[in-house]
């Protein structure tokens, strides 16, 4: 039987998963969509990316600040869930399914790349603040953490069926589009409800001089910059790969038409492995726990170097393998950053866990922007054609690109995260 607070905790993540719906396809999909299905140039998508994503780093902050100065009494910052909503439908509506009658421009897929940007923001920045106010409780964090991301790591599968067992990409899209506004409105209304009597603590940070105060803070937690470079440099390992997959898949391993039983099998491996993150953190320190599991993503990614055209079974025993290790990456940071939340709460008196989660949101979206659109500019510079006939020299720089790099930069993580062991604020008391 759950409790009511696991029963929250599972109602509390539910929206994370149509949510992870909506953006899994605009990292991994959506540029070879538009590349291919209406003639946009990879260097104007990367350069798209690159600015859309990072204008998005300054909503994180805006909207951190607007959800803990604007609560409505009972909803309390769950209010803006039902305020975002609507925005993710209709842009998903258009940015997932343009006009059958005219191709989409240049402009149009800014636009609605920018509007679903706005809405994302609005909506996940509040929505992971409200996780950390579920429970105080240590271990219940991670617990909190590592539901949520299963949650997002479901939406992620949904969307990798849908795309995959769809004719073609334009009616993949719209499979994705369908559940999206199908299930967002009725999850978030769940949520708010299930969480709406949840809050902890009290509202007192209200003003805009507690902003610069929070940033002369946290410049000085030595923690919490520890946490957010490790973060970065590991968000950037996990963005160049997952905005290469369709490419590396197409054109190294000539395996087009199996792009998205891989994907499946990756992120269904990262959802079985979710059970055995939860036990091993009851043993496990968090620092400890997170650099053994990038230690292990960068081994089994290694042997990407050696596989080639056509080797199916060797790329999926990897994706298989590898993707155990999604649900540690996801959920052991942000569980991190609750108890470093906690610490801070208890120091000033002051709620601020909607403006630590736009710094966080910031660094999530920061790192895949910079390694996604300059792995995609990077691509477009030495000529590689989404059409076929690249060189040797070309499927090399792509290789390098999607699976050294990530691996050398996951090992600048490890050290950084290794260092969170003398911490003591960050280990189980």
């Amino acid at each position: 039987m759950f409790s009511n607070q696991s029963l929250r905790i599972l109602l509390y993540a539910l929206p994370a998963a149509p949510v992870a719906a909506l953006y899994f396809p605009v990292f991994v999909y959506l540029a070879e969509f538009y590349s291919s299905e209406f003639g946009l140039s990879i260097a104007v998508i990367g350069v798209t990316f690159l600015i859309v994503r990072l204008f998005d780093g300054f909503l994180d902050p805006v909207f951190g600040y607007l959800s803990d100065i604007i609560r409505v009494p009972i909803l309390g910052r769950s209010v803006w869930l039902l305020i975002s909503t609507p925005i993710l439908i209709v842009s998903v509506w258009n940015l997932y399914m343009p006009d059958p009658k005219g191709l989409p421009s240049t402009g149009y897929f800014i636009f609605w790349l920018v509007i679903t940007t706005i809405g994302w923001s609005a909506f996940i920045t509040p929505y992971y603040a409200l996780g950390t106010e579920l429970t105080q409780d240590y271990n219940k964090r991670s617990v909190v953490a590592i539901c949520r991301e299963a949650s997002v790591l479901t939406g992620t599968v949904i969307a990798a069926c849908l795309y995959a067992f769809s004719e073609n990409s334009t009616n993949g899209f719209r499979n994705i589009a369908y559940f999206i506004m199908l299930t967002l409105p009725i999850f978030s209304i769940i949520c708010v409800i299930s969480t709406k009597k949840s809050t902890i603590n009290e509202l007192k940070f209200n003003s805009l001089s507690g902003i610069y105060e929070f940033i002369r803070n946290i410049s000085k937690n030595r923690p919490y910059l520890k946490l957010v470079s490790a973060y970065f440099i590991n968000g950037a390992a996990n963005g160049l790969p997952a905005s290469l997959f369709i490419y590396f898949v197409n054109a190294k391993l000539n395996l087009s038409e199996y792009a998205g039983i891989l994907l499946l099998v990756y992120f269904i491996s990262a959802i079985l492995a979710v059970p055995v993150w939860i036990y091993l953190g009851s043993y496990i320190i968090k620092p400890k726990l997170w650099c053994l599991s990038m230690v292990y993503a960068s081994g089994i990614f290694f042997f990407v170097i050696f596989v080639g055209d056509g080797d199916l079974i060797p790329f999926l025993i990897i994706c298989c393998l590898s993707g155990t290790a999604v649900g540690a990456d996801l959920g052991i940071p942000a569980s991190i950053q609750a108890d470093i939340i906690d610490v801070d709460t208890q120091e000033t008196g002051d709620d601020r866990a909607g403006l630590f989660f736009a710094v966080w949101s910031i660094i999530t979206k920061s790192a895949i922007a910079i390694s996604s659109g300059l792995g995609l500019i990077l691509l477009s510079i030495v000529n590689f054609s989404d059409k076929g006939e690249n060189s040797g020299l070309v499927l090399l720089i792509l290789t390098i690109l999607y699976c050294v790099i990530p691996i050398l930069l996951k090992l600048v993580s490890v050290v950084i995260v290794w260092s969170f062991v003398s911490d003591k604020s960050l280990l189980k008391s």
